[in-house]
C-alpha cells in the first residue's frame, strides 16, 4: 500500500507543478495542490513537502493570493533548512523576496 501512495503522490506532483507554473490561474483547481501536499505529509515526505510548498507559492502569486504566496515558501524554506537541502533555498529565498517585494 506505501508504495501505491508514493507512486500515486509522485504523479499528482508531477503533474501538478508544469500546471501551478504554466497553466492561467483561473484553470487550476484549488482543492488539486492541497492534494499532493497531503499525501506528502501522510508519508512523512518531508523533501516533497517542501517542493509542494514552493510550488504552492508559485500558484498563490499568480492567484493573486499574497498572505499565501508568501507563506508557502517560507513553509519550504524552513523544511529545506530543517532538512539541511540548501540547493533550493537560494531559488526559494529569492522568490519569497521578490513576494515581499511586491506587498
Amino acid at each position: 500500500m506505501h508504495a501505491l501512495a508514493l507512486i500515486a503522490v509522485l504523479a499528482l506532483v508531477f503533474l501538478w507543478l508544469p500546471l501551478a507554473t504554466a497553466a492561467p490561474p483561473s484553470t487550476i483547481v484549488h482543492v488539486l495542490p492541497a492534494t499532493p501536499l497531503a499525501l506528502a505529509e501522510e508519508l512523512g515526505m518531508r523533501p516533497l513537502q517542501a517542493h509542494c510548498q514552493r510550488g504552492l507559492g508559485t500558484l498563490y502569486a499568480r492567484q493573486g493570493q499574497r498572505r499565501q504566496s508568501r507563506a508557502a515558501p517560507a513553509a519550504a524554506i524552513d523544511l529545506y533548512r530543517a532538512m539541511e537541502m540548501t540547493f533550493w533555498l537560494p531559488q526559494t529565498q529569492e522568490a519569497l523576496a521578490q513576494l515581499a517585494g511586491e506587498s
